[in-house]
């Protein structure tokens, strides 16, 4: 029985599993909320490798990022991080069509439309988390960098279910924004 477990385990470790959200080990890295959150959450070591490859952020640059994170379920799992410069860098990891790292460009006139979505959910006076007590539900990391200023704000819950998500719908609007803009179904698929 124990090579049975330790084989799930080391699946579910894999995939960035949210059984695992239950077995958090100490440690943690205190910008992390402590309640509901993913093993997906977790990045690999590899990623500190492919961070230096990537456009150093000047104070008032603008970087953001959205990071979707795993549920019990086919929840896709990938990160986003839009540039000011409109560089995309999109790194899949599970549930998605193109898992692993792309690269893309979009217009400085998307790039505004992004920050213009941020101002509208005013995303600076939104609170750091929302969650639900209930396990295995999707979350999503948003972030903004802008002018020196910076705010990550994190959600946990089912934007579809009212009765499982406490965010204001303004912060499921622009994940949904950032996605649509980036045009991340080209990596996520269906």
């Amino acid at each position: 029985m124990k090579p049975i477990f330790m084989s799930v385990f080391c699946l579910a470790l894999a995939i960035g599993s949210p059984m695992l959200a239950v077995a958090t080990p100490a440690g943690r890295p205190a910008d992390r909320p402590t309640t509901d959150r993913p093993a997906a959450d977790v990045k690999p070591e590899v990623k500190a490798e492919v961070e230096a490859e990537e456009p150093a952020a000047a104070a008032n640059e603008t970087v953001i990022t959205l990071e979707r994170t795993a549920c019990f379920g086919p929840c896709p799992v990938y990160e986003l991080t839009v540039y000011g410069d409109g560089k995309v860098i999109y790194e899949g990891r599970a549930f998605v069509a193109a898992q692993g790292r792309r690269t893309a460009q979009i217009s400085p006139e998307q790039v505004q439309r992004l920050v213009a979505a941020f101002e509208t959910a005013n995303f600076f006076a939104l609170k750091d988390q929302y969650t639900v007590e209930v396990t295995d539900l999707p979350g999503a990391w948003t972030s903004i960098q802008l002018n020196g200023q910076s705010k990550r704000v994190w959600r946990y819950g089912s934007i579809d279910n009212p009765e499982l998500n406490n965010a204001p719908r303004s912060l499921s609007d622009l994940e949904n924004q950032i996605d649509q803009i980036v045009n991340s179904q080209q990596w996520i698929g269906n």
